[in-house]
């Protein structure tokens, strides 16, 4: 199996660099790069059983998702996936030949990177960056994504483990979320979606850890994670903050030495986001959120600039509390379930159709996991319970656009698809214990 992977994901780069000339060869390398780095990553920081399975995972992923970001790269499919990307491709391409030609100074363009602002501004930044290195390669970034997409289902498995502390659990979790249609579709593209769940995941993994024991390492990484989601999706990072401060007191061990060493972490978190302006802007957009006018406005506006028709659906103005209280079981419900078969009139979404049935059929163990990790694991998950509870609720009532809402499920749905490993585990031990069962009954034993 191992050698057959490799072979095909050879067999793969060949096909994308000789097919892709020349955009598809420095893809390539840059892929191959990352994915060695990652893979030295996980030999080192994973058990000898464990190793194997996940670089086997990660080198799958990723060549799935190279195999659809060169077809969408070579049919020119971005404005009917992610327009978005056509925008960040036009930005990067325009600082990096202002660079290039010197019609702007790179003390210039390092005056551009406010880590203050508010709002997604960091995207075509990175863009630029990629571009001054390779030059103008969308496929590069698609790359990257895809790599980091991978990374995502390793990053879930270790979380499964600090969780649940079931290599089983921990391999549906990673498998799941490494191979989930729609954690391949976003994270093939030049989107910010594979950078997100990768630092989603990272975020709370290493706020896990730090429950545990605090390490000088993990708090860096946990640091410069922050910072980063804040540039690439400002509203994420409050509620990432108030998941990691809930999980930490709720959690909290009682040693004198880790309540003294989570003080000092709050205490250089606190200062460290202080200096880069963070938690000033963060205020300022927490207070625009809190204004449910100006959701229902962005709820609107999402609707209509997409025609996707959520909103004709529920009625519900949330710019009042009692009608963002009515709004939100249906939002719910759409935000977990939708598109509807229904809702599916543009082609793109009828493609749909395969994958929600799937996760329709899902949704049963998805219950049993959730509720056996409220009843048995609370305060190990606390941590990713506020930030789904949070993020769901925001999610529902001021989401309007369908294809939208699909495409940021899966900040959710990372963990959703934990929980649904976890209900299938049970399902799949309740049976074995009750075959187990029948064979130890002796042949005769119901009869007197």
């Amino acid at each position: 199996m191992k050698n057959f992977l490799l072979i095909v994901a050879i067999f793969v780069a060949f096909v994308i660099s000789i097919s892709i000339v020349p955009q598809g060869l420095v893809a390539v390398c840059l892929c191959v790069f990352l994915s060695v780095l990652f893979v030295f990553i996980i030999k080192k920081y994973s058990e000898d059983d464990s190793a194997i399975f996940l670089i086997q995972l990660f080198i799958g992923a990723v060549v799935l998702r190279m195999i659809l970001a060169s077809v969408i790269f070579s049919f020119n499919l971005e404005g009917l996936f992610g327009p978005d990307a056509l925008g960040y491709h036009f930005e990067g391409t325009q600082l990096s030949e202002a660079l290039w030609s010197g019609k702007m100074s790179f003390s210039e363009f390092f005056e551009k990177i406010d880590f203050s602002r508010g709002g997604n501004w960091s995207m075509p930044y990175i863009v630029t960056v990629i571009y001054l290195i390779v030059g103008s390669n969308p496929l590069a970034i698609q790359a990257l994504s895809a790599v980091l997409g991978s990374a995502t289902a390793v990053v879930v498995y270790f979380i499964a483990k600090e969780v649940y502390s079931n290599e089983r659990v921990a391999r549906f979790s990673a498998i799941l979320v490494g191979f989930f249609p729609a954690m391949i579709i976003w994270s093939s593209q030049m989107l910010k979606d594979g950078f997100i769940i990768f630092l989603i995941s990272i975020i709370l993994f290493t706020s896990l850890r730090l429950q545990k024991k605090f390490t000088f390492f993990d708090f860096v990484i946990l640091l410069i994670s922050l910072v980063s989601i804040f540039t690439l999706r400002f509203y994420l990072f409050p509620l990432l903050c108030v998941a990691i401060i809930g999980g930490f007191v709720i959690n909290a061990q009682s040693s004198f030495r880790n309540i003294l060493s989570r003080t000092f972490a709050f205490i250089f978190i606190g200062i460290a986001l202080s200096y880069f302006g963070v938690l000033e802007r963060s205020q300022e957009d927490l207070g625009n959120m809190s204004d449910l006018s100006k959701l229902e406005n962005v709820r609107k506006y999402g609707n209509y600039a997409a025609d996707s028709g959520i909103y004709e659906e529920d009625k519900n103005d949330i710019s009042t509390i009692s009608g963002a209280i009515q709004a939100l079981p249906s939002g719910f419900i759409t935000l977990l379930l939708a598109p509807f078969p229904w809702q599916m009139g543009k082609i793109q979404q009828q493609l749909l159709l395969p994958e929600m049935m799937i996760w329709w059929m899902m949704i049963p163990f998805l219950a049993t996991g959730f509720w056996y990790s409220i009843k048995t694991k609370f305060r190990e998950f606390i941590a990713i319970l506020l930030f789904l509870i949070t993020l769901t609720i925001s999610y529902s009532l001021f989401q309007g656009n369908l294809g939208t809402l699909y495409r940021q499920r899966i900040q959710i749905q990372i963990f959703l698809l934990m929980f649904i490993s976890v209900g299938f585990v049970m399902f799949l031990e309740k049976r074995e214990n009750a075959r187990l069962n029948r064979i130890r009954l002796p042949p005769n034993s119901g009869k007197k």
